[in-house]
This record gives C-alpha cells, sequence and structure tokens, in this order.
C-alpha cells in the first residue's frame, strides 16, 4: 500500500466567546511567532535603512522650528509663555 499524504484540517470559522477568541488569538501567535516577527522585520527594516541612508532623521530638529514660528504668529508676534521659542 501506498502513503497516504493527509492534509490538514479546514479551518472552521464560527462564532466564538471573547475568552476563547483570545484564547485561540495567542495560540496562533506562539506557534507562528517567527513567521510574524519577520514578516514585520521585512516591513519596517527598509524605512529604517532608507531613513539612515538619506538622513531623513535629522529633518525632525528644523521642523520643531516651523512649529515655533507657527505658535507664535498665532500670539500676534508676541512669544507664548507655554512654548519655549529658539
Amino acid at each position: 500500500m501506498g502513503a497516504v499524504a493527509s492534509t490538514p484540517a479546514p479551518i472552521r470559522f464560527r462564532p466564538m466567546p471573547l475568552p476563547e477568541l483570545l484564547d485561540e488569538l495567542f495560540r496562533l501567535y506562539r506557534r507562528h511567532f517567527s513567521l510574524i516577527v519577520g514578516v514585520a522585520l521585512l516591513v519596517a527594516l527598509p524605512g529604517l535603512v532608507w531613513t539612515l541612508v538619506t538622513g531623513a532623521y535629522r529633518l525632525n530638529s528644523t521642523s520643531s522650528k516651523k512649529v515655533d514660528m507657527d505658535v507664535r504668529s498665532e500670539h500676534h508676534g508676541k512669544p507664548s509663555r507655554h512654548f519655549r521659542i529658539p
């Protein structure tokens, strides 16, 4: 007799109470943790590398000056006591 390849049972979708739903969710996370982390890294790493290579992280220091100028213009040129203006 030849070996018969068994296929996994199909997933049955059914209404579940919240505790059972959370239990199943965490079971899936534990079972496929490396896959979830791998997909998250595939999504996050290219953006991080691009930001570091292009130096886009340096733009944050100049964007705060724009916010300060907007705050100053709202108070008719007078500095606000709630915001520190460089």
